[in-house]
């Protein structure tokens, strides 16, 4: 569940400059920060509109898949939001 409203933070990926949003979730009682991929990121917009201030509460479903990335096999988490429920 999204507990709190998303952050933009900058960070720094060899020697360029980005912008990465930050989402508070909470997890089987155990908060941690979501930080979603730019597809994952517009499933949100799409399903929950573009502030996030209006993300609190609702929930997503989330799952692990393998991909290649920098030619290596990499975990990613790809999810799909649930959009009839907001807690």
């Amino acid at each position: 569940m999204i507990t709190a409203e998303g952050v933009y933070s900058e960070r720094d990926f060899e020697g360029r400059k980005s912008k990465q949003l930050d989402i508070p979730v909470s997890l089987e009682g155990k908060e941690m920060v979501y930080t979603p991929k730019m597809s994952e990121g517009k499933k949100l917009v799409e399903a929950f509109g573009p502030e996030t201030a209006d993300w609190v509460g609702r929930r997503f479903t989330c799952h692990i898949v393998k991909t290649k990335l920098y030619g290596q096999v990499k975990n990613l988490l790809e999810i799909e939001p649930i959009i009839d429920q907001k807690i």
